[in-house]
Formats: structure tokens, sequence, C-alpha cells
């Protein structure tokens, strides 16, 4: 991980070279490219807060600016091969048409659009080389003593953003930018290791004293998704992070679901109270039907009581008085089993009758029935 003199010195004189070469040394582009990317293997990730002073690089404002030349080089470029790829179509599609045997002129034009591609991509990928370079001198200005805690975004955002827009351009330029890529990578995980041990006492404070696991979920979120070297210190100290809020979350869940039960229990413990208490007064009236006390009967139904019947509806107290007192005067033999309420705590009375079987099934509302069901069964 640490930066050596001689490294800021081969990256010092990469940079000259990159930048400054001229065609006195007749480097060809493929040369230039395979220099770059020989070298970018060998180079030593920078330390954060100790910059990389480069030419025209010496502050992250001019890093910045570096950066996006070279980007919006190799983007011109990008059209220029799209370009390049498009005209050697049109010259297959002509080769098609004379029957598969390219003439000279084709041949030629075929061969300096092989050339113009394979240049185009060398001067590309020794733009990327230099725009990591100047990726490199950017993130090296930032000083971790300087860094705020907690953090709203992790402080190498940036780098890992410019390090996913490579990915397209393999397709493009060829393996050569996967080197880079890779390369990137590497430092990214070197720069992240860097900034996790210096949170390492504040990630740990946290982790101890943490009462619930939004207090270790929120600095998490800002610590983990970046690549760190693998069995470091700094990945036992995320992984234990990692570790210690996945388990005051499942017993905060665990939590959760008791108190989710419990508060079940209790409803249903409620409900049940008061199904009892229903099927008192269930008892009560049937009682008092069946000692022909129909007035004490209809104490026990509300004011709005509502009788659903085979042989007709009756709605509110009075109407459904008069039916029980009718059925009485016409001399119906019938008898009501004392009420029983079922596993879905429905109550009910069976009726045997001069005219058949029956049951009367009862809804209650304030602690009075407010409706009877008469089904023949």
């Amino acid at each position: 991980m640490p930066t050596s003199k001689m490294t800021i010195a081969t990256a010092f004189a990469v940079a000259m070279s990159l930048t400054f070469a001229t065609p006195a040394l007749a480097v060809t582009p493929k040369e230039r490219a395979d220099q770059a990317l020989s070298w970018i293997q060998t180079f030593e990730c920078p330390e954060l807060g100790a910059p990389l002073l480069l030419p025209r690089m010496q502050d992250s404002a001019q890093a910045r600016q570096v950066k996006a030349e070279n980007w919006q080089f190799v983007e011109g470029r990008e059209r220029a091969l799209q370009e390049a790829y498009r005209a050697k179509s049109v010259i297959d599609a002509e080769v098609a048409r004379d029957g598969g045997k390219p003439g000279r002129r084709l041949r030629k034009a075929y061969a300096e659009l092989d050339a113009s591609i394979a240049e185009t991509s060398s001067k590309s990928i020794n733009a990327l080389v230099q725009w990591a370079l100047a990726n490199w001198a950017e993130t090296s200005h930032i000083k971790l003593d300087e860094l705020y805690y907690p953090l709203t975004r992790h402080p190498l955002s940036n780098y890992k953003n410019d390090v996913a827009r490579l990915a397209p351009l393999k397709s493009k330029f060829g393996n050569d930018v996967g080197i880079i890529e890779q390369r990137m990578n590497h430092c990214l995980a070197d720069f992240n290791e860097q900034y996790i041990l210096s949170r390492q006492e504040d990630i740990e404070e946290i982790v101890a004293t943490a009462k619930k696991s939004s207090e270790i979920g929120g600095p998490l979120k800002f610590i983990e998704g970046y690549p760190l070297p693998p069995d470091s210190e700094a990945e036992a100290l995320v992984l234990n992070a990692q570790t210690a809020y996945r388990s005051m979350v499942i017993d905060e869940q665990r939590q959760i679901e008791l108190a989710r039960a419990r508060a079940q229990r209790d409803a249903n413990d409620q409900l049940k109270a008061q199904s009892n208490r229903n099927l008192s007064i269930a008892i009560q009236y049937v009682r008092a039907i069946n000692n022909g006390n129909l007035s004490g009967a209809s104490g026990y139904l509300s004011s709005n009581v509502f009788l659903q019947s085979p042989n007709g509806n009756a709605n509110g107290k009075n109407a459904v008085s008069r039916r029980m007192r009718s059925a009485a005067k016409e001399g119906n033999r019938a008898s009501l089993a004392k009420p029983i309420m079922n596993q879905s705590l429905q109550i009910y009375s069976n009726i045997t009758s001069n005219k058949g079987r029956g049951r009367m099934i009862f809804s209650f509302s304030g602690g009075k029935i407010s409706r009877i069901k008469l089904i023949r069964l």
C-alpha cells in the first residue's frame, strides 16, 4: 500500500513520456499503448492524503481536467471506431456482391481500415491509461483526517463510478481495457482499505455501543459495497460490522414477531372472553323462551335486532317480540337446545319442533342479541 519516492518518480516519468512525447522518438501508437499498459500493471497505488504532484495535475481540479480531456478523446475515438466498422461492413457487402473475391482497390481499403482501427484503439488505450493516472492523482488528494463522520457518501464513490465506465469500452477497444479496469479496481480496494482503517475506532465504537440495528446500518451503507484486499484487517472490520448488524436485525425481527404473537394472543383472549359473555346471553335468552318467559327473553334483544327466517324477516325489537308471541299462540311445540359455541366462535341453538328441525344462529352487539338467523336442517 505505501507509495515510495521511486513510485512517484516513476509515475512522473511516465506522465512526462505519455503527455509530452515528440515524433522524434519514432514511437508508434501501438508501442506507446504497450508501454503504457506495461507501466500501469506495475504502478503502486498512491496513499490517500499524499498527493501525486504530476505535470498539469498539481491539484485535484487540474487532475479532473486532465481526466475529462482524456475521456473526451476516448469518446471521440469511439465514434471514429464505429464509423470504421461501418465502412468495413460496406466493403464486406461489396465483396459479397462481387463473388467474395475483393479486388486490389478493396483489399487496400480494407487494409487501411484495419490499420486505422488498430491505431485508433492504441491511441484510445494510451488515453485511458492517462485517464487512470489522472484518476489516481485526483484521488490521492483525499485527506482522510479531514473527512467528517458519519459520512453522507463514500469518499471513493466518484472513483468507483469512473471504474464502472470502463466496462462498456471492452467490447469496442478490446481486452486491453480490461487490464486498465483490473488495475483501477486493485487501487480501489487499496484506497478503500486505507479509508476503512482510518475509521477503525469509529466503526468499532458504533458496533460496540449500538442499541438498535439502524445505528449500525446507517454508517454501514457508506462503508460496504466497495472492494477490499482479501483477508485484510479492513475486510475483517467490515465483516464484523455486517455480522453485528444482521444479528441485531434478526433479533429485532424476532422481537417484532413475539410482540405480534402476544398481541394476537391477547386479541384472541379478548375475543374468546367476549364470545363467552355472548354465549351466556344466548343461554339466558333460550332458557327464558323455553320457560315461556317471552317478556324476559325480549330483554336480551337489542333495539334494532334483525330476525332472518324462512317464514319472513322481522326488524326491530318490537317486531321480533311479536313474532315470538305469535309463534307461541300458534301452539308450536318447539324445544330450543342449550346454545353452544363452535370452534369458529359461532353461537347457535338447535331447535326441535312438531314442524321439523332447525337452528337459531345468534349475532351480538353491545351485550345484546343483534341478529337471529333461523335455518331449517
